[in-house]
Order: C-alpha cells, then structure tokens, then sequence
C-alpha cells in the first residue's frame, strides 16, 4: 500500500489535469491511488524511462514532479499542439544517463556525442503521467465482496482484492485477500482496441492487447498471443477452452488494477472467473521479463520454483 500520499496533498495537477488522486482506503494513515492511463502514446518500461529521461531535460522545473511518477513506473504523457500529435520524442537508447543507468562507464563520450543528442523540446508539453490498463469497464474483477464491476470498484476504491497465494499450484489453487496498491484508467476516453475471448463453457473475457493472461500451461503472456484452442485457467481450477477470439474498437476509459505485493503469483487476480495478470505485469519491467516464464507448477511435488522479483510489500 502506498503511504502518506497526502504529502503531494492528494492530487496532482498538470497543465490542469488531474493526474493522481488519493483517498484514504482505511484509515488515516493508507491510501489508494488513482493512476492514469493514455491510449495515445503507449510505451513499455524501457521507453517510459527514456521518455522520462528526455521530459527532464526538457521541462527542468516539472524534474522533482517526474521523478516522483517514474518512482510509480509512469512516464509523461506529452503533446504538441502545433502538430496535434501525442507521440512524444524518447531520450536516444544510447544517451549517457541511460548508460549509466545500465552500469555502462566505459563508452567515450566524445564518441557517442552525436548519439546522445536530446530531440527537440519545441512545442511540447507534458499533460498526463501515464501507466497500462486493460479491462473494459464492465469486466468484473473479485474482491473480498464479491465480483464487482472494474469500474465501479475503481470509483468506490475497494480496498481488498482477491489473489492467488504465492503457494498455489494448477492442481491446488490457494486464494487470499490483500490491499489494493493502486487503480489505473485512462486519463479520457479515447479509442482502444479490445479482443473478446468467448469460451466453450459460455464464458467471456473483454481486454485490450497487451493484457497478461494467465494460460493451462501456467505461463503468462500477453492476449495478443492467446490464440482459439488454447485454455484459460478458471477460478475452480478447471482448463477452459478458448472457442473463438475477435478484435474490436472500443472507445472509452479502460481499467486496471494492482495488488500492494511484489510476489509474482501475488500479483494473479480473477476476472470474469478467470486468472489474470495484475497491471504489475506491463509496468513494471521486472515482471515484464517474466513472461513465457513458468509461473504456476502442475503439484507442490514438481521440482523448481517461481521465479522471484522481490520480497511482498506490506501494506
């Protein structure tokens, strides 16, 4: 759970965006966080970085305000309304606080100067902080209350959702409740496109591409890569065949949410009966390099173990 976000004083404004929101979830002492998304200018963690990187040498007075969203893995979100374009410029891969961020000292700096070279600042301007969501608005997600609506949970800010316990297996899934660390929309609504998973129980699954699904195998990839044929794992453990798959354009907000854990399997939650990845699978670039990995085994006898990112935060 993220603590004493009222230092920021609650919101956070830019360009007269509302940007961040936190209310106490229980008590005086938790929140939980509203964070926003844009469809516009989606980026992973690595071009989040860069972006971050080019906006602070672009907007030095709005530093101290970036640091803080790139402590939360976001990245500005920025526009040029000369252009009307939002898809902002990105630090060179090879700029020289990149490098160092990667441990690389050795490199000349004479020699990468031309490289290095910042894009533009001109006509640019930051107007959101920006994280993944997934989920159309009507998806229901299970929370210590029951199935809700994501976007009725987003607006009341349910403070418990339901996850896997990191000692579940495929033949034995384990469920408890923990804090919500954050919610995440879209900063406005905008177009997306969604792909529909309909199942041969009857069964229905309404995301956006680059959501983390959870498939029989115990793997977790993103849906773009989720093709008819293969199963979902459902709630009761039962493998659920995938009948069909389509894509639309939807137009709205989207939603997401994320456990207060840093545990992989901790991170599993149930949508529409079936386990999903938490939004920490697309922001965070830890959990990002464990796709494909192996994150539920068939039996407790099974030798190996999950991969590790880092030690449960606590809320």
């Amino acid at each position: 759970m993220i603590r004493n976000v009222a230092t920021i004083h609650g919101l956070v404004l830019v360009a007269g965006t509302l940007l961040l929101q936190a209310r106490p979830a229980r008590g005086d002492e938790s929140y939980t966080v509203i964070l926003q998304r844009c469809g516009e200018d989606s980026l992973d963690p690595e071009q989040g970085h860069r972006r971050n990187e080019w906006a602070r040498q672009c907007f030095p007075d709005k530093k101290s305000l970036i640091d803080v969203f790139e402590g939360m893995n976001q990245y500005a979100l920025v526009h040029n309304a000369a252009t009307d374009s939002w898809k902002g410029p990105l630090a060179p891969s090879l700029s020289l606080a990149h490098l160092g961020f990667l441990g690389i000292g050795s490199v000349s700096r004479h020699a990468l100067a031309s490289a290095t070279q910042m894009p533009s600042c001109d006509g640019w301007e930051i107007k959101a902080f920006c994280v993944v969501s997934c989920y159309t608005p009507e998806q229901r997600i299970l929370f210590e209350e029951g199935y809700v609506p994501i976007v009725d949970a987003t607006e009341r800010l349910l403070s418990n959702v339901v996850t896997l316990r990191r000692d579940s297996t495929l033949e034995g899934l384990l469920f408890q409740t923990l804090p919500v660390e954050s919610y995440s929309r879209s900063w406005r609504d905008a177009s997306e496109v969604v792909r529909t998973f309909d199942m041969e129980s009857g069964g229905r699954l309404r995301v956006t591409l680059n959501h983390p699904m959870v498939t029989a195998e115990g793997v977790v990839k993103p849906a773009l890569e989720v093709k008819a044929g293969e199963s979902l794992v459902k709630k009761d453990g039962a493998f659920d065949p995938i009948a069909r798959t389509h894509d639309d354009l939807f137009f709205g907000k989207v939603y997401n949410i994320t456990p207060a854990s840093n545990d992989p399997v901790e991170n599993i939650v149930v949508a529409e009966g079936y386990l999903n990845g938490s939004a920490r699978y697309q922001f965070d670039q830890a959990f990002v390099d464990l796709y494909y990995r192996k994150m539920l085994r068939e039996t407790m006898d099974l030798g190996g173990a999950v991969p590790e990112v880092s030690t449960r935060s606590e809320p």
